[in-house]
Order: structure tokens, then sequence, then C-alpha cells
């Protein structure tokens, strides 16, 4: 019989990580059971069920919800840094509560490729903790989201926790032909004759200080860069309504040699990043998406998962209060593509554990859906 299963993170809300997280763990789930129903609950389901080629039901239809954990297999939560408390609390509450409801409901549960922290309360420690003691499997996307979570367990954790990587490595490569629609779209935005581009993904943060300031500093950087290196700065929000304001107000300060791109897709997103010159950029996917496509990139790391995922591919880092450190020209020079394709083929076999997670989560539910009552 066909297995069902239920996926949950932060999909359907314009964000083209997590869209690419999303397709990434699809391709995973449907190499490990071609006929397997996937259902995603999703802020946008009409969207999420288009692009994604999935049935979908909305975050906050709870009756729809509650037939759908009834019917489910295997709940998965992940991927994506969803296990965290610093941007809200009520966030991680859902996506727990959700599990929690699954398993009751007769569901195996899991997270795959999931990252943690920062966790700043002792109840998100707790819900954690008594989480993972019901989880069938658990892999992280990196060994900082491991290490936070056996500080949840106090040394006494579970269950086996897997270091894998971001699932949304496993997303299909960016083509030729996503390239070239790339290059005849920036070159019909910006000026025509711009053959280079330095590819800047910023976002906003309330905890910290990025003031006019701090976006002054930034845009005097790349006006030096695209004047030594002949460059226009495409700023690319990668999560759409919120980070337009910030990446606008950066193009104004830089001039004319920056435009704002607005995509509609994550695969627009990645496809603008492979044919860039290098990136320079807060959001963790616009890294993930050039060290696919091995381009020399830069992160400003407002949160560690930047920092963790940059240490993993090769890639330096930043302080947010120390961009006046970058030298784009100097990182172009010394990019090493040899040694950044043996890091990205580490990545590439360090993701490959989600799907060989998920391969030993299917006889448990088919064996469910053959010889157990629900």
């Amino acid at each position: 019989m066909m297995a069902h299963l239920t996926l949950l993170g932060y999909y359907g809300f314009g964000n083209a990580g997590d869209e690419a997280v999303l397709a990434g763990a699809i391709a995973r789930l449907r190499a490990a059971d071609p006929h397997a129903q996937i259902t995603v609950i999703s802020g946008n389901p009409d969207e999420t069920a288009k692009i994604h080629g999935v049935h979908a039901v909305g975050r906050g239809n709870i009756a729809r919800i509650r037939i759908l954990l009834k019917n489910t297999d295997l709940f998965l939560l992940g991927g994506g840094g969803l296990l965290q408390d610093r941007t809200s609390r009520r966030s991680l509450w859902y996506y727990l509560a959700m599990m929690f409801w699954a398993r009751m409901s007769g569901a195996q549960i899991a997270c795959c490729a999931i990252g943690a922290g920062p966790l700043l309360h002792s109840s998100s420690r707790r819900l954690i903790r008594s989480m993972l003691s019901k989880c069938s499997a658990v892999s992280v996307r990196d060994a900082g989201s491991a290490q936070e979570l056996r500080k949840c367990c106090r040394g006494k954790v579970p269950v086996t926790i897997e270091i894998t990587a971001d699932a949304a490595l496993a997303m299909p490569a960016v083509t030729d032909v996503e390239k070239t629609q790339a290059l005849t779209s920036l070159s019909g935005m910006g000026q025509g004759s711009v053959l280079r581009y330095i590819t800047v993904a910023i976002r906003p943060c309330a905890y910290l200080q990025l003031d006019q300031s701090w976006l002054e500093t930034l845009a005097n950087l790349l006006r030096d860069a695209t004047a030594a290196m002949d460059a226009a700065v495409v700023i690319l929000p990668m999560h759409d309504g919120v980070d337009q304001p910030i990446s606008e107000a950066l193009a104004v300060l830089i001039g004319d040699r920056a435009f704002t791109v607005k995509t509609a897709s994550y695969r627009e997103a990645a496809a603008i990043i492979a044919v860039s010159e290098m990136v320079l950029t807060m959001r963790l996917h616009a890294l993930v998406f050039a060290a696919q496509a091995g381009v020399p990139a830069i992160g400003i790391e407002y949160d560690r998962k930047v920092g963790r995922f940059a240490q993993m591919a090769g890639y330096p880092v930043v302080a947010p209060t120390a961009i006046n450190t970058i030298d784009l020209v100097g990182l172009r020079r010394n990019f090493d593509p040899q040694a950044q394709a043996v890091l990205f083929a580490q990545l590439q076999a360090a993701e490959s554990g989600n799907d060989a997670l998920l391969k030993r989560l299917f006889n448990p539910a088919k064996t469910q859906i053959a010889g157990e009552d629900r």
C-alpha cells in the first residue's frame, strides 16, 4: 500500500532558501519511495502544490490537519532552522505541537536535516528534549546543531543524532537553460554591456544595528568592487516581502551600478547566483546556491548557521560589525575552484545521509500500513 508522509517546515512564505530546502527534501523522499503520497503543511498551500507537485494544506487549517495526521504514516520535521527560539517561541511551539499531535495520532515522527539553535529559554529545551524521546530518527545539518540538541538532553540523548547537511543540497542543479535565462534577465534590468555581476543578499535583523551607517559602509565597499572589476551589483531579496526594503535602500546608496531583482522562484535565485562573479550574503541559502555552482562567496555571519555552513563549504565569513574588512577583489583573485569542488563533494556526501535515513524509516512505515490498525 501507499505510504502517506507529512512534511512540515517554514514552507509557503516566499523564502527562496526554505523553498529550496523543500525541493531537496521532496527529492529525497521520492528517491526513498517513488509511490509515497507527500503532503506539505504550508503557509500557502496552493502555491506549494503548484511549485512542488505535492498535496498541501494550510498551517492554520486545523480541521484538515487533524484528518491529515490520522492518515499519516511518517511525519517529518525539516529541513531548515526550525528548532530555535530567538525570532519567536511561538513558531517553535507550533512545530513541536504538530510533532506531538502526529505521534499521538499513530504516526512515526522524525527530523531531517534540521537546524537547531540558538535556544534561549529553558522551556524550549525541555520541550525539544521530550520531542526527541519520541522520534524514530533525527538528522541535523551541521555539528553545531547536534551540539545544541545534546545540550537539551543534558548528556542523555534518547535518539541517535546523525550529522548530515542542508537538504537544499539535494535540489536538482541549475541547468544551462536557466543560467542563460538569468543572464538575459539581468542584462535587461541593468546595463546591457555588463558581463560580470556581484550578487548581494542582505536581510533585516531585529537584534543587530544594521543602520544607515552600516548600509553606507557596505555601499562604499561595493562601489569600489564594481569599479575594480567592471561589474554591476545585483541585490537579491531572498525572502519576498521581508528583504526588499533594506535591499532597495542599499541599491540607492550604491547608485547606477546596482539594481534590485525580484525573482519568481527559488530556482531563479539559484540561477542568478550561478552566473555571478561572486556572492556576498547574509542569507544562508545564497551561500548554499554559491557552493552548488562553484561561485566565490563570503558570508556575513548575523547568525551562527551562516558560519557553520561557510566552514563546511570553505567560504570566509565576517561579523556584521566587520564588513569594512571585506576584500571582494582579493576573494575573487584567491578563489580556488578545485579546492571548492572537493569541499562541495564532501557536503554532498554528508547530505546523502538524509537519503539513507529516510530509506531506513520507510520499512517501518510500510509495515505499519500493511499490518497495523490505525
